[in-house]
Parts: C-alpha cells; sequence; structure tokens
C-alpha cells in the first residue's frame, strides 16, 4: 500500500492539529528507489486532485 500509517499531527496554539497530508512510511527513508517511487504517485495524485483557486 502506498498511504503510510497515520495523517502528520502538528503542535499548534497550545494543542495537536491533524494535518491534511500523510508522511511518508519510515521504511522507504531506507531504500531511495522505493521513495522516489512513492514520491512520483504521491505528486501526481496531489496535482490531481488539486482544486482551482
Amino acid at each position: 500500500m502506498i498511504l503510510s500509517e497515520s495523517y502528520v499531527l502538528y503542535e499548534g496554539k497550545g494543542r495537536p492539529i491533524r494535518m491534511s497530508y500523510w508522511e511518508a512510511p519510515e521504511r522507504l527513508f531506507d531504500d531511495p528507489d522505493a521513495m522516489h517511487e512513492w514520491a512520483q504517485k504521491a505528486y501526481k495524485v496531489a496535482c490531481k486532485s488539486k482544486k482551482p483557486k
């Protein structure tokens, strides 16, 4: 599966905020080829879902 385990949490204004993006799976940090493939797929999905302003 391409998606990681959870959303990224950000500590903002004294409380955790759930961010609207996914963190890359840890296993990809030791495998540049797999990271590249994951990033390309993530970028394509992001471009398709971008809402016009």
